[in-house]
């Protein structure tokens, strides 16, 4: 309908004029008069209808009013019979205006166990039905009966946001079968969204109107409804986040006694039930310090670091590495600090529309929020960050499937139920070793599926013990205190019991003394039980039960092995003079306990003496000492040591030796009979052909010219085929293998460490050599 004014004759005539004016301007190309005239009869016609509509008793006036009148609309009542409108007057008209448009839906919400019949389907409760109307597009959960459907297996995709009552006939046939049948996997996650879409209608408008009663238990089973779907479509990071958002407004609305049960899980981006927690503790109990998985959400929901797939993948992982590092680091947990940053509002994110003025949780007023604070933030990233790096690896080792890389690679202090998966795998490890006190290298490599024959490396040994340490067992010799290179027959022995990072000096002592003794006992190629016993009694005076259970093992380890001297200087460099002096005490009191002395036991003593710096001469006055109290039948007498010089715990009582001196001649006797007897052992025949090693070699004369040649070929690389290897053998007349050894024991004497990994790349460790 075309719009008419009433202006007056003598404004009509001035605009008749202009536009007579503004026509003469366009004929003749002037623009200026043209504008002018448009814009005085503009101005005109402004005025003309602004003393028309002012006048009262104009008829047109009324018509108008009469048009954008409107009769004052009823104001709508919400579901529940409340009312939520707003209201706007313009002019003398009333507007209703709803918030949202629930109010005009009647809809039922059936519970678990309440069956309904839908179309011919049969559908479990946790859904709502009702009449839907044009203006309830806001309402998409809700399910109305009457609108037709389509059975079909095949439907177009559903949009961002779905809605039913905007679905196609096929489309909700295809959601009513799904409800339907078991609610499983769907490539459609749209329909997974509007059945979830009617839990939060629940969480957040309906669910306060129940008694508590049937709301916990609505509650109970929509949570478990929740994480059944979330196992099914854990792979959809937007339900994933979703869902855990509502499972964390379910516990701060309705159980906030049980939010500690919501920080478990890998947290959404600000978590509900996190936020909730920090802001309460800041606000009640501030002086308590923040528990390390709250901690962990508060870095991981607020801070900034990275949410990047090894952190979703192995969050169990990162939660059980993250405590420890954590209450180190802050000496027990943070205490949170105050700051001027109000509380306020706690919003919940949603899927669904429509929830914006529910979905929220309100603070008291004098309460703050400290999650926006930097410093603690800044901390908890350096501890995130000193954390990562292990998960990494970690997460590669499991990468590979392989149990030895997973197992050497789990963190000590990391229980194993942070990984199910490993649980059963451990326990059966764990069984089998508790039957076994010693493995071979060969029954130790097929235990972790390696390749027959392989040798084990010292770095394949520190795998090994790290696998053992996270079964609960310690291996022996650990490679952390004695390493070795071991060969498939050689053993290995295994306790259940805390592994040790070191040794104390006492315990080296004492390991020292283990090796030697046991040299010592094996060299006439018999073992006695007294020998044994010397060595076990002088262990049992170790004042560290952790220690003491280490080497009683380390003894039993050393007497399955051939005696080797690989390692020894750097140990018995290690030693004082009064020490050296006990120790030869020890080997003596061993040599004797069998109440044998056979030459090879008297020729490996005194090359223990020298290997000590202590004067072989020595070997014939120990003997002579032990002898008398032999010969006299007399016992000698063992006090405790009085003096500060000793440190070994018993001492000779030399006042019975004296009370003896007639027995000394005969024991001399005896003795230089036995020293006529030994075969005096042959020089090396200096015309070999093998040239003598440097005067400045790093393995101070240990090994001859030609190993020396070998070793100082291999120090030219990092890393040697097995097959290069033979071949500089053969040039230079050796075996490949015994070569090698003979160099890292060299190695152990001068470095005390192993210059090579024999293996297959041979890897050169020339790190250890001196700058």
């Amino acid at each position: 309908m075309a719009k008419s004014y009433s202006i007056g004759l003598v404004p009509g005539l001035v605009i008749a004029g202009l536009a007579v004016y503004g026509f003469i301007g366009f004929a003749t190309g002037s623009i200026g008069n043209v504008v002018i005239a448009v814009i005085l009869a503009t101005v005109i016609l402004a005025i003309a209808e602004g003393k028309t509509k002012s006048n009262p008793e104009s008829k047109k006036s009324k018509k108008s009013k009469n048009i954008t009148a409107q009769k004052k609309r009823p104001i709508a009542k919400g579901s529940q019979g409340t009312s939520v409108g707003r209201h706007v007057t313009v002019e003398e008209a009333d507007y209703a205006i709803s918030r949202r448009n629930d109010q005009v839906v009647s809809c039922v919400f059936h519970r678990k166990g309440a069956s309904v019949e839908i179309q011919g389907f049969t559908i479990d409760g946790l859904i709502y039905t009702g009449k839907r109307r044009r203006d309830s597009y806001r309402e998409s959960a809700i399910i109305d009966p009457s609108m037709p459907i389509e059975r079909t297996e095949l439907a177009d995709p559903l949009g961002y946001w779905p809605d039913y009552g905007m679905l196609s006939p096929g489309q909700r046939g295809l959601y009513l079968a799904w409800l339907a049948n078991g609610r499983g996997q769907t490539d459609e996650l749209g329909y997974v969204f509007l059945y979830f879409y009617g839990f939060e209608r629940y969480v957040y408008r309906d669910a306060a109107q129940d008694t508590v009663d049937i709301r916990n238990t609505t509650l109970k089973h929509i949570a478990d409804e929740i994480t059944r779907l979330r196992r099914i479509f854990a792979h959809n990071r937007s339900f994933e986040g979703y869902s855990s958002n509502l499972l964390d407004a379910i516990y701060v609305r309705f159980w906030p006694e049980r939010v500690e049960e919501r920080k478990k899980g890998l947290p959404t981006r600000m978590p509900i039930a996190a936020s909730y927690a920090i802001i309460r503790q800041a606000n009640e109990a501030r002086e308590q310090p923040l528990d390390a998985d709250w901690a962990l959400q508060w870095v991981l929901g607020y801070g900034g670091v990275s949410r990047t797939k090894a952190v979703r993948e192995n969050y169990p992982l990162i939660r059980a590495m993250f405590r420890p590092a954590y209450e180190s680091a802050t000496q027990g947990g943070i205490v949170i600090p105050t700051c001027k940053r109000r509380a306020g509002q706690l919003n919940f994110p949603h899927a669904a529309q429509g929830l914006d003025d529910v979905a929220c949780h309100q603070f008291s007023a004098a309460w703050f929020s400290p999650l926006e604070l930097k410093r603690p933030q800044t901390q908890l990233e350096v501890i995130f960050g000193e954390v990562m790096p292990v998960v990494r690896k970690l997460s590669k080792a499991l990468a590979t499937k392989q149990l030895l890389e997973i197992l050497s690679a789990w963190p000590a202090d990391v229980p194993m139920d942070a990984s199910p998966q490993l649980t059963s795998i451990v326990n059966s490890l764990q069984s089998f070793l508790s039957k076994r006190e010693t493995l071979s290298a060969t029954e130790m490599g097929r235990l972790f599926q390696l390749p027959k024959d392989t040798k084990l490396t010292s770095t394949l040994c520190r795998k090994i013990a790290s696998a053992m340490e996270t079964c609960g067992f310690t291996l022996v010799p650990d490679p952390l205190i004695s390493p070795v290179t071991l060969k498939p027959d050689d053993a290995l022995c295994l306790y259940n019991g805390e592994r040790l990072s070191a040794l104390s000096p006492e315990a080296e002592r004492l390991s020292t003394a283990i090796r030697l003794g046991s040299i010592l006992a094996l060299a006439d190629g018999e073992l006695h039980e007294h020998e044994v016993a010397i060595l076990r009694k002088r262990v049992e005076l170790h004042a560290h039960e952790a220690e003491r259970q280490y080497l009683h093992k380390y003894i039993d380890w050393n007497l399955t092995q051939s005696p080797s001297a690989a390692g020894l200087k750097r140990q018995i460099d290690q030693l004082k003079g009064n020490e050296r002096h006990e120790l030869a005490d020890l080997l003596v009191e061993v040599a004797q306990a069998d109440g044998a002395l056979p030459k090879a036991e008297i020729r490996e003593l005194e090359k223990l003496f020298s290997r000590l710096g202590l004067d072989t001469t020595g070997v014939t006055e120990k003997l002579h000492g032990a002898a008398v109290s032999q010969i006299s039948g007399i016992a000698t007498t063992v006090k405790p040591v009085s003096s500060p010089d000793s440190s070994s715990g018993v001492d000779i009582d030399l006042d019975v030796l004296e009370a003896h001196a007639n027995a000394t001649r005969e024991v001399q006797s005896v003795l230089s009979k036995i020293f006529e007897e030994e075969e005096p052992e042959e020089p090396l025949s200096s015309d070999t052909g093998d040239p003598g090693p440097s005067s400045d070699a790093w393995h101070e004369g240990h090994l001859d010219g030609n190993h020396d040649a070998l070793a100082t070929w291999l120090l030219t690389g990092d890393e040697w085929s097995m097959a290069e290897v033979t071949l500089k053998c053969t040039e230079l007349g050796l075996m490949p293998e015994g070569a090698l050894t003979a160099i890292n024991e060299a190695a152990f004497e001068t470095l005390g460490d192993s210059l090579i990994d024999m293996g297959d790349p041979v890897e050169v460790y020339r790190d250890v050599l001196p700058v």
